[in-house]
């Protein structure tokens, strides 16, 4: 018996992406040490330059638990998810297969170690290259993985290097120009030409090469990097991170300063760029950065351009600021300005006790300024007693600055958005009993204050809800402000004392910017 072979196909002619395309079969074998802890390991993996086609991984360890289970990313997009480890090696094969490139994508193994057991794995990955690859001194992939933050310190010779020229830092919007100013797009030096135009010129910023990471670092980080060194507090990340990346606890950040990693961390967080200047250097020695981050809504942030900590003063301002929220804008340009936070370390000296301990208070006729408010002589008989802290949150004072700024970022942004400042809206106005025409009949240097003549509890009606502090009652942009900080730190008080308040956050803050 006996047969004949007609027809040899050419498998390369196969359709992509059900079968490859590339003709370089490649397979890279990874081995990683995994500690006795319940985390996730992210390994980003590093390759040459090459274009790429995963077929296919295969999976083995020693000390299998069958609720440890792994990953595979790339670019934040899941190729594996979920897959369980097995007693025995195992391997899945992709069809289609997933192709990407280096160095411009980013792929990610990652380990949930939910065990907390130790145990060595091993990753095959199956691929295909559109070129060959030389054999370098370096190899072609290691256990011993180049840090995804390398760029920030590596020399000019090295793989992770990234020459600060090539990256594109647009960001402002071409053709803008501010009081005379042309804003040139760049975004540092678009920052400081928005700044020359306000004569704001002690906040300029040379646009280093570390800046320039800095920005690369942050759309990175906005297009899903997330590595779990970050997820540290900042006193333990300003010692991990200029560890060796071979003990996964580690950046390799060596020979950046406290303050610069300290701008990394905050940027990391606030996907925005974080500036800290040397007049502000305790922020980087202090616990501040950790009291406020678990305070902070980080999704809100969007409604930046930067933040930045310095003890510069506001050139328009009278007397001592803690901190400001400036939105640089003007005819169309409002449509492509956001805000930026301005914190001074002045604020942590300042009394903002009114949030550890609310109290009722009314005005007389008359007044003209908040501090003229008269508050419940006897605390027990105020109905807001039962809210008074039992603790006092480390530099509350830094906190509510934060806060209370952030609130001007969003109501600022919901105006670029929307025409009108959410403070501005019907909804919001009504609340208090704010007049309904108060941003069109008056300017923002004769803002009339709300004179509220009646302490909460004796008002003869719930109809309208007066602002939560005398403070507050300066304009309906600082009721919001001050709304948004007890919302955000004393929730139930707010909750139970102030529904209206209450709901409005809910309905319109935490739904228009999204919450974490």
């Amino acid at each position: 018996m006996g047969f004949s072979i007609d027809v040899v196909a050419d498998i390369l002619k196969f359709p992509s992406p059900l079968f490859p395309k590339y003709k370089n079969s490649i397979p890279v074998g990874l081995r990683y040490d995994i500690p006795a802890l319940a985390q996730d390991f992210d390994f980003n993996i590093v390759l040459p330059v090459n274009r790429y086609e995963l077929k296919g991984v295969v999976f083995s360890s020693t000390g299998y638990k069958d609720q440890d289970f792994f990953d595979v990313t790339i670019n934040n997009v899941y190729i594996l998810n979920s897959v369980y480890t097995k007693e025995l090696a195992q391997q899945i094969d992709l069809s289609p297969i997933a192709k990407f490139s280096m160095p411009k994508d980013v792929v990610v193994f990652t380990f949930h170690n939910t065990s907390g057991t130790s145990k060595v794995i091993w990753v095959d990955l199956l691929l295909t290259a559109s070129s060959p690859i030389q054999k370098t001194s370096q190899g072609v992939a290691s256990s011993t993985q180049a840090s995804p933050l390398e760029y920030f310190v590596a020399g000019s010779d090295d793989p992770q290097f990234i020459d600060p020229k090539s990256i594109d830092t647009t960001y402002w919007y071409p053709g803008m120009n501010m009081d005379g100013v042309a804003i040139r797009t760049p975004f540092w030096e678009g920052r400081n030409d928005l700044l020359s135009s306000q004569h704001m010129t002690d906040d300029i910023v040379n646009p280093s090469d570390f800046y320039k990471y800095l920005f690369y670092f942050v759309q990175k980080r906005k297009s899903g990097f997330e590595n779990s060194v970050f997820n540290q507090t900042f006193k333990a990340f300003k010692t991990s991170a200029t560890k060796s990346y071979s003990q996964y606890i580690g950046l390799d950040l060596h020979g950046l300063s406290t303050i610069q990693l300290a701008e990394i961390y905050l940027s990391y967080w606030l996907q925005v760029p974080a500036i800290i200047f040397n007049s502000f250097n305790r922020l980087a020695t202090s616990t501040e950065i950790d009291s406020v981050l678990q305070y902070l809504d980080f999704k809100k942030f969007k409604c930046l351009d930067w933040i930045e900590f310095s003890s510069k003063s506001d050139p328009d301002s009278q007397g001592i600021i803690s901190g400001f929220c400036i939105h640089i804008g003007g005819n169309d340009s409002d449509k492509y300005i956001k805000s930026f936070i301005k914190i001074d370390p002045v604020c942590s000296s300042l009394d903002f006790s009114r949030y550890l301990n609310p109290r009722q208070y009314y005005f007389n006729a008359g007044s003209t300024s908040y501090v003229n408010a008269i508050f419940t002589d006897v605390v027990e008989h105020d109905p807001f007693f039962k809210y008074q802290t039992l603790y006092l949150p480390d530099n509350l004072s830094f906190i509510v600055t934060m806060l209370h700024e952030l609130a001007h970022g969003i109501d600022q942004y919901y105006k670029r958005l929307n025409g009108k400042y959410l403070a501005g809206t019907s909804d919001w106005l009504s609340i208090a009993g704010w007049d309904l025409d108060y941003f069109v009949k008056y300017s923002e240097e004769n803002y009339p204050l709300l004179l509220v003549r009646q302490f909460k509890s004796e008002q003869d009606n719930d109809y309208y809800e007066p602002p939560i502090s005398n403070y507050g009652c300066r304009n309906p942009r600082e009721d919001f402000a001050e709304t948004y900080v007890y919302y955000t730190m004393y929730r139930e008080f707010v909750q139970n004392e102030f529904p209206k308040r209450f709901q409005f956050m809910q309905s319109f803050v935490d739904n228009f910017m999204g919450s974490d």
